[in-house]
């Protein structure tokens, strides 16, 4: 009510709630193929007259540019030509009927028609989604749009499935074409239409590393399945799933299947490896920061600095706890000892290595020897009393 008072009030056009639907829906569109998009029931169509018009075709009512909008009918009506009926045509074929309307009408004022505004479809997305419903779309918005609408796929759905409507179906297929990089199959969604994803019939499993920067969370790693019916080379499945993504070190990812594990990569570049159905590739990301743990006041993962060494890690954890080592200091990389005690003391970590900060063998021991204690007074007492 406010906006529509501002625009009275400024002298400017009130928005009709279509309009302000389509703002709310904030979404940048792909140019409209002329040959394969569909007119239909409330697009937005712009004709303009090449050349001008004549004062015989103005005195008919023809304007040199004018916008219409196909109506619930399935027509279009355009001043000083008439209705025409463009419902279930391609842009290009109503472009042509209403060419040769313009030329028997008013020849030498040839029109062209384009699409101004795409019309507001109902699509509901059903299965393996994670918020199934009924979504208003764009008719020029495709499946791979109304899966992001609707919070994406779930961890074991298939890429592939169908979109259903008005009898017809239509294949859908998300895996990305190795020549275009492109959905392979990608559908305009339609109006009423139903879009259904199942589960992974022959699924391979890819476990990313968390991407999660909430640190009040316990970073949870990301998992997903692809549909992979038959064996396919490491290779051909990265570029039909998007590749491994930034942020991953694919000399410390592997494959696993049967209890055995494949590294991803090797000496001469990407392995040489079939992934298969039952596959599970689990990607390790690129280590950013260095670990800190045991007797520090702080234990934490602390931002790498290529100038900084144990001791400067150890007092950003906070420092020694009551009962710290620091002489017998650990500084480890993935999983293998590398110095320790004074010899540590200097060197600068690596992005991962871990520094294990132990505490003394009396404050490990305090309890057993509190124990022994109490047992030597104990038996003190029971002497001194048969005396």
């Amino acid at each position: 009510m406010l906006l529509i008072l501002a625009c009275l009030l400024a002298g400017t056009e009130v928005p009709s709630p279509q309009q302000l639907e389509l703002e709310q829906l904030g979404i940048a569109m792909e140019p409209a193929d002329r040959s394969e998009y569909i007119l239909g029931a409330g697009d937005v169509l712009v004709v303009v007259i090449e050349g001008g018009t004549s004062m015989s075709s103005l005195t008919a009512g023809l304007m040199p540019q004018s916008i219409c909008t196909v109506g619930s009918d399935g027509c279009v009506s355009v001043s000083g030509i008439g209705q025409l009926e463009v419902a279930g045509l391609s842009i290009d074929e109503a472009a042509a009927t209403l060419e040769a309307l313009s030329r028997r009408f008013f020849p030498g004022s040839p029109a062209h028609l384009s699409l101004l505004q795409p019309r507001l479809v109902r699509v509901r997305a059903a299965g393996m989604v994670e918020r199934p419903g009924t979504y208003t779309m764009y008719a020029l918005q495709r499946v791979s749009d109304l899966v992001d609408l609707c919070g994406g796929l779930t961890s074991f759905a298939s890429h592939t499935g169908w979109m259903y409507s008005g009898g017809d179906s239509a294949r859908v297929d998300l895996m990305l074409d190795p020549a275009t990089h492109a959905p392979a199959a990608d559908p305009l969604v339609a109006e009423g239409a139903t879009v259904v994803f199942d589960a992974c019939t022959y699924p391979v499993f890819v476990v990313r590393p968390p991407e999660t920067t909430d640190r009040t969370l316990p970073p949870i790693a990301a998992m997903y399945a692809w549909d992979v019916p038959r064996p396919v080379p490491l290779e051909y499945f990265l570029e039909t799933t998007g590749g491994s993504g930034g942020n991953i070190d694919l000399s410390r990812s592997e494959l696993r299947r049967g209890g055995e594990s494949h590294p991803l990569w090797t000496a001469g570049g990407l392995a040489e490896l079939e992934v298969q159905a039952g596959d599970t590739l689990l990607f390790t990301g690129v280590e950013n920061s260095v670990h800190v743990g045991g007797a520090v006041n702080y234990p934490a993962s602390i931002a790498w600095r290529s100038s900084f060494t144990l001791l400067d890690y150890i007092a950003l954890a906070g420092g020694l706890t009551v009962g710290g080592d620091i002489d017998r200091v650990t500084l480890s990389r993935q999983g293998t000892p590398l110095a320790d005690g004074e010899d540590a003391w200097g060197m600068k970590p690596q992005p991962g290595d871990v520094i294990e900060v132990p505490y003394t063998w009396l404050h490990r021991n305090a309890e057993a020897i509190s124990l022994f204690s109490a047992i030597v007074s104990l038996a003190a007492l029971v002497s001194s009393l048969t005396r």
